[in-house]
């Protein structure tokens, strides 16, 4: 039988790192090249007392050949749809947080789930689940419950990474830089008319300026790299509902020495960053985000100066 016990680890940061212990089992060791995926909580209904549940999603694959996608979104189930010999087997995977390690946990066998949430989806067998910070629905996807972040894991010990990354405040002064790069990319603004019973009646086109944009988020790296989120303000589209968000934000990537530049292939989702690392163990920086839309979630990598990107998704219902 197996013991677990929960218990609170208190460190010199302001982060309160929580674990579940499971005594104890054998680790056997993983396949060859590195395997990416993420330590998610998540619930399986929308209701808020709903008992959150831990899991381990395998995303991306570093080969010969690159970045690849691991699991077939439209297939129906983990086991046909996944390049994934080891998921019946003890495995692995090293957990990250900001380029540092922060625990070791070990996974074996799919869920047993038909939902398409669920692809690429392995329990949790043995050691430390760690979480990080405090419950938000920023990363809650479809069901709105509030969950805990989610975290890196790796099928091996990754490098300690050479920069760490934390938000930083925006201010005036950031628009003036980056409103160029975003009048290049998206010169023209759909504004949408509400007609009669609140339903939308018409839309115009005009040319944005500088007034229209909002910095969402800088994020600063310790060399002084920063990934920067431009959007145009929500209350000059409220009125268009659901339309592509791809038109009207930007994520853009400022090394400390070199040009500005855009993320490749927005998607038209709401992203925000999960975690930065060497991921690759190749000595270069790489980015995960979360996809969370419109019936759609799942995860981007860049990499190459994030000039690259791999994603995966699937219907989140």
């Amino acid at each position: 039988m197996m013991i677990s016990r929960r218990c609170t680890i208190a460190t010199l940061s302001p982060i309160i790192l929580s674990f579940t212990l499971i005594l104890p089992m054998k680790i056997r060791a993983n396949e060859s090249g590195i395997d990416i995926g993420v330590l998610e909580e998540s619930a399986t209904s929308n209701d808020a007392n709903n008992e959150l549940r831990s899991g381990v999603r395998i995303l991306f694959k570093k080969a010969d050949l690159g970045w690849q996608v691991i699991c077939d979104s439209q297939s129906a189930n983990s086991k046909e749809g996944c390049k994934y010999a080891s998921a019946e087997k003890a495995t692995d995977w090293f957990v990250q947080n900001n380029g540092k390690p922060l625990a070791t946990l070990q996974t074996q066998d799919w869920f047993d789930t038909q939902s398409a949430s669920d692809l690429g989806l392995l329990k949790i067998a043995n050691g430390l689940v760690p979480i990080v910070g405090e419950k938000s629905d920023a990363y809650s996807g479809w069901a709105k419950v509030p969950v805990h972040r989610p975290l890196v894991v790796s099928s091996i010990p990754l490098t300690n990474s050479s920069q760490t990354w934390q938000e930083v405040t925006t201010n005036k002064h950031s628009v003036k830089l980056v409103w160029p790069s975003f009048h290049k990319f998206i010169s023209k603004l759909e504004i949408c008319v509400l007609g009669r019973q609140g339903k939308q009646s018409k839309t115009k086109l005009r040319e944005t300026t500088m007034k229209d944009l909002d910095i969402d988020y800088i994020w600063e790296s310790t060399k002084k790299n920063h990934l920067i989120h431009i959007r145009i303000k929500p209350d000059i589209i409220k009125n268009c509902g659901a339309s592509d968000t791809a038109n009207t934000q930007l994520w853009l990537y400022q090394p400390r020495a070199g040009k500005l530049h855009k993320l490749p292939d927005l998607p038209g989702d709401v992203i925000y960053p999960v975690d930065f690392g060497d991921f690759g163990g190749d000595g270069h920086e790489a980015a995960l985000f979360q996809i969370n839309g419109d019936g759609v979630a799942g995860y981007a990598l860049y990499f190459n100066d994030f000039k690259d990107q791999v994603r995966y998704t699937w219907n989140d219902r």
